[in-house]
């Protein structure tokens, strides 16, 4: 599946950083690095490193007999979390305003419209478009630790 040497690290990561954020992995499920090997045919070494580095970032956690699985978010840390990026988030909108060019600008108006436009779409692709939007907001802010943060929290609760 994949035959870059040198990018199968990161392919092998992002892979399953898409897979768990799109739902292919169920939270609380167990991901199995054998099963993992077979499925995306790569060694056992690049999908440690991936579920090492996922866990890393709260998308996985380490369960007593070694094995990992899909992090359950409780309602507290989803609560938390969404108070801090209401937070980041006007910060993000208040620093694009004054910081966004025109393609920052044509790239927000692209992402409005495809956020309106999905009124009939399924919740979960409408929760996609308003992330995407948000991210364009933080983008145009052209402060990239704050779109580090806040990249990260859209992880934690996607």
């Amino acid at each position: 599946m994949f035959n870059k040497p040198g990018l199968i690290r990161e392919e092998v990561y992002s892979h399953l950083k898409n897979a768990i954020l799109e739902g292919d992995f169920v939270t609380g499920e167990k991901l199995a690095e054998l099963e993992l090997v077979e499925r995306l045919g790569v060694s056992r070494t690049p999908i440690r490193e991936a579920m090492q580095r996922l866990t890393q970032e709260g998308l996985l956690e380490s369960v007593a007999n070694k094995s990992v699985r899909v992090r359950k978010i409780g309602v507290q840390e989803a609560r938390e979390t969404y108070a801090v990026r209401e937070i980041l988030d006007a910060l993000a909108a208040k620093t694009a305003a004054l910081m966004s060019n025109t393609q920052d600008l044509e790239r927000l108006v692209l992402a409005l419209e495809r956020l309106e436009q999905a009124g009939d779409q399924p919740f979960k692709t409408q929760t996609k478009l308003d992330l995407a939007f948000h991210r364009e907001i933080a983008k145009a802010s052209h402060n990239a630790v704050l779109l580090e943060h806040l990249t990260a929290l859209e992880y934690k609760v996607a």
